[in-house]
């Protein structure tokens, strides 16, 4: 998939989030798996980010503007687990 967008989102986890095991967060990434591909959103990758506060990273990509994001954000379920995010919206140059 190609996409007009490219979001990267850094997340703070919450303490429910601190004590969410491995296998909570499989199930939760998962789901968050199949609500991305019900919105045409390609997720790029996560991992832990360093240099920053915050615990995880996620790369999305999609054609859509950010109220599709966070129509997928809202249905994950992400605010259980999230105390904080930030959002970096980047789009290609326009010459």
């Amino acid at each position: 998939m190609t996409g007009k967008y490219e979001y990267i989102v850094l997340c703070e986890v919450n303490a429910e989030g601190n004590v969410l095991d491995e296998k909570g967060w499989t199930k939760f990434f998962e789901n968050e798996d199949k609500l991305a591909k019900k919105h045409e959103i390609e997720i790029m990758f996560r991992g832990t980010p360093y240099g920053v506060l915050e615990s995880y990273v996620t790369v999305y990509r999609t054609d859509k503007p950010i109220d599709g994001l966070m129509k997928l954000i809202m249905e994950s379920g992400r605010q259980k687990y999230v105390i904080a995010a930030r959002t970096i919206t980047v789009s290609p140059f326009v010459w």
